[in-house]
């Protein structure tokens, strides 16, 4: 899950066929403006026998008098009443979107194809739709009534955490992964009806970025505390340093140069997501069923570089070297000597385009093997399994240790790290292994 806080500032909905768009129910006291899809606000049904349209789009909801209710600085701090209600949208439409897989999963494949919206002639939509797919391959493959991961991404991780909180609702969700989490808009625990602690494995995986900002560094501690003393939860937090909120997407690489100058990351775009799906497949491996993971055995699948194995960092040994003055908390870091640092890297880059033919841009902080995260918080030695695994995962979890002991060897001492040359090789036997039913 990514943002729904207003990164996707537009919102467009397609209707079916049996519904107008005269009957959709506008609240005259929301704070909305919601138009049709050709851009003309709606204010009135549509006239009787007059052709309605079948897309209309809601803009981006400011707070009421409280725009900036997303900012470390904001006035009245965050809306949450707005926020709590958005959060309990996203728990629906994942209900929804779990339904939908569930048919798939049933056979049920082109009965969903044939309700989908997002076909030609619709906003949005693909030219190709749901066409070409291979339904029955699908049937079966998915499990969904169990051990299902939930992930998600800034106000998406304040979802994940309130996904886990609520056990009635979710039973067959069995862990979470939480992405530079928004703490602040993360209500207390059982603070929303129906919902009460963590009792699930969590994996807290922040930017340096966002770990500046105070507040929200403390609410995520208090979560990851929250599913570490309950009965079944076990908890990591971890910091990638150099990193800023949209490290851990595609914006990075899709966009470096901003990111760079803009928001000053200081990591390598494909390090910061190496360094943010490496641990994430070492916490599954460890928290998945036996099923799930003998599923990808004789696959490069499951990655051990030891990185949820590293020391909990003492606090006194987090630099602020790179904390921002205070307008700039939680949207970028500070680099001393700039210029310096780019100049150094811009003749770095030169000389390997003279030597090689072919320049790879550089980093304006190298951190040594080991040196790439902060480790907040993670179980206690032996507290790993202590849910009780059966003899068949532990079987299970060896075979694939000794599948991947000459890579987990060197990160016994610390955080090991996979060269960047393996990268582009590693993402690729795993996403093959994943179309190909591997």
């Amino acid at each position: 899950m990514e943002h729904r806080d207003g990164s996707g500032a537009r919102t467009y909905v397609n209707l079916p066929e049996n519904r107008q768009l005269s009957d959709v129910q506008v609240d005259p006291e929301a704070n909305l403006n919601v138009s049709d899809a050709r851009g003309k606000r709606m204010k009135k049904p549509q006239r009787e026998g007059r052709a309605a349209p079948q897309q209309y789009y809601v803009d981006y909801l400011f707070p009421k008098g409280n725009v900036q209710d997303t900012s470390p600085h904001s006035a009245h701090g965050v809306d949450t009443k707005l926020r709590t209600a958005q959060i309990e949208m996203r728990l629906a439409e994942i209900e929804e979107a779990v339904y939908v897989l569930g048919r798939i999963n049933e056979g049920a494949g082109r009965e969903v194809a044939a309700a989908n919206l997002r076909r030609k002639g619709n906003v949005g939509s693909s030219s190709k739709g749901l066409e070409g797919i291979d339904w029955a391959a699908w049937e079966g493959r998915l499990y969904l009534d169990e051990g299902v991961t939930v992930m998600g991404h800034s106000f998406g991780g304040a979802t994940t955490v309130q996904c886990l909180r609520t056990e009635r609702r979710f039973e067959w969700v069995g862990q979470g992964i939480a992405l530079d989490a928004w703490g602040p808009a993360t209500p207390s625990a059982g603070a929303a009806e129906g919902t009460g602690v963590i009792d699930k494995p969590l994996l807290s995986i922040g930017s340096e970025a966002f770990m500046h900002w105070e507040e929200n560094f403390d609410r995520v501690v208090g979560v990851c505390r929250e599913a570490a003393t309950s009965g079944r939860g076990r908890s990591w937090m971890m910091t990638i340093r150099g990193s800023t909120h949209l490290s851990q997407t595609d914006f990075g690489v899709l966009y470096p140069t901003w990111m760079d100058l803009l928001c000053k990351t200081l990591v390598n775009p494909l390090r910061a997501l190496y360094l943010t799906v490496a641990p994430s497949m070492e916490f599954l491996r460890l928290v998945l069923s036996a099923e799930q993971v003998e599923g990808a055995r004789g696959v490069d699948f499951w990655p051990d570089e030891g990185i949820l194995r590293t020391a909990v960092e003492p606090e006194a040994e987090v630099t602020k070297e790179h904390r921002p003055e205070e307008k700039w908390i939680a949207s970028r870091l500070r680099v001393d000597n700039e210029l310096r640092l780019r100049a150094r890297r811009w003749l770095r880059w030169t000389r390997k385009k003279e030597e090689k033919g072919k320049g790879k841009r550089g980093l304006l902080v190298d951190w040594d093997d080991g040196n790439e995260i902060w480790m907040h918080f993670r179980p206690e030695r032996g507290v790993m399994d202590r849910e009780g695994d059966d003899e068949a995962k532990l079987n299970a979890k060896n075979d694939v240790e000794d599948e991947s002991s000459s890579r987990a060897s060197s990160a016994r001492e610390g955080t090991a790290v996979k060269p960047e040359e393996d990268m582009t090789s590693w993402t690729t036997r795993t996403i093959d292994a994943v179309v190909g039913g591997g």
